[in-house]
């Protein structure tokens, strides 16, 4: 008979999933919501007053962080020439968000 370290027969070692879920969920968001608010906290720094009263950080969901942006001349300009700077200062930033891509988009 097999005999596994730190289990001697008698104990349950599952779980229901209602039991453990609730912690998992929570730090989950936590996680979610520190990273996208420090983000949105540090916009203004890392693109500029400027910019930053013209566009912002909407949502950060797998990895692809969406920024609306209000002017169409400023979103051409982000989207071609300012999106690989700002999406190389935001991973040095943040290196935990695992941010992939930068949208930009219109709104």
């Amino acid at each position: 008979m097999r005999k596994f370290r730190k289990y001697d027969g008698t104990e349950v070692t599952s779980k229901h999933l209602e039991q453990i879920l609730p912690s998992v969920l929570s730090d989950l968001q936590k996680a979610y919501v520190c990273s996208f608010h420090t983000i949105q906290a540090a916009w203004p720094q890392m693109v500029g007053p400027q910019i930053s009263a013209q566009a912002y950080p909407y949502s950060l969901l797998e990895g692809k962080l969406t920024v609306i942006v209000r002017n169409s001349t400023l979103y051409s300009l982000l989207s071609r020439y300012e999106k690989g700077r700002i999406l190389r200062q935001l991973q040095q930033q943040f290196p935990k968000s695992n941010i992939d891509d930068i949208v930009f988009r219109m709104g």
